[in-house]
């Protein structure tokens, strides 16, 4: 297998590398008539020299659970991790000991570690719905929950990251399950002879205006109560009408009966 990657006036191909597993390598991309095999190291080695071809890798040295591994150059090292709340300030040597220290306010790592920098503390966002849960300290990151009236809908590593409001039931439901900093509120309809404004946990009867001694203005709706009025009102509204009625009806009864006595005195005469 040959090839030829660029412009030449070459007599012979060049020959295709060889990704040899003795050297700790492996093939990525295979060699074609215009690019060379592209090698990689194998799985748990690490490549001695950062080209685009690694030349050659060996295996990385196995720590132990309370170590982490310390590259500097081609040498490798075993350290002592630093405990949570703390960063590496210096890593071992032959001779020393990781040299730890703590972490800086507003940061902060969580677990035993081998890391030169502390992790910066979660914000809680009011404008993504969070409020603080519990603040940040050396060895936890902030813990953010939902604002009031809020509920999480996203979560990493049991803090909220995201949360939306509460949604709001409309005049003719009721709120059969209020919502809770995980959970929506749950809205059901109103039925029967029954009505809610929105904000009620339950659907309300209707008012009876015959049971409290008064007249129905507006009969009631799944989304408003009934309207009653005072009977005095609906009395004084009645009451001129039928006495208008009444003495027309006087009235004209009189003037039948003074025209038929009308008539009764001409017969005698």
């Amino acid at each position: 297998m040959t090839y030829t990657d660029a412009s030449n006036g070459l007599t012979e191909c060049l020959p295709c590398s060889f990704c040899d597993p003795s050297n700790g390598l492996r093939v990525k991309k295979a060699c074609t008539l215009i690019s060379n095999t592209v090698c990689e190291p194998l799985p748990g080695y690490y490549c001695l020299e950062f080209l685009s071809n690694c030349p050659k890798a060996i295996k990385h040295s196995t720590c132990s659970p309370e170590q982490y591994i310390n590259q500097t150059g081609q040498s490798i090292q075993c350290c002592p991790m630093c405990a949570p709340g703390n960063r590496v300030h210096w890593h071992c040597t032959d001779d020393t000991s990781t040299t730890c220290v703590p972490c800086p306010s507003l940061t902060f790592t969580d677990e035993p570690n081998g890391l030169t920098e502390c992790f910066p503390c979660t914000v809680c966002d009011a404008n993504r719905g969070l409020r603080v849960n519990k603040v940040c300290t050396r060895s936890s990151d902030t813990v953010c929950g939902p604002l009031e009236r809020f509920y999480c809908i996203e979560k990493k590593k049991g803090c909220c990251t995201l949360a939306v409001q509460h949604s709001e039931c409309s005049p003719g439901q009721y709120i059969k399950q209020a919502g809770t900093g995980s959970t929506d509120t749950i809205c059901a309809d109103c039925t029967g002879d029954t009505y809610s404004n929105g904000s009620f946990s339950s659907c309300l009867p209707h008012t009876k205006c015959e049971a409290l001694g008064l007249a129905e203005t507006n009969p009631g709706t799944h989304s408003s109560d009934t309207k009653c009025g005072n009977p005095s009102t609906a009395v004084a509204i009645i009451t001129p009408s039928v006495i208008i009625v009444t003495l027309i009806l006087i009235l004209v009864i009189i003037v039948f009966i003074f025209k038929h006595i009308q008539k009764k005195k001409k017969w005698f005469t």
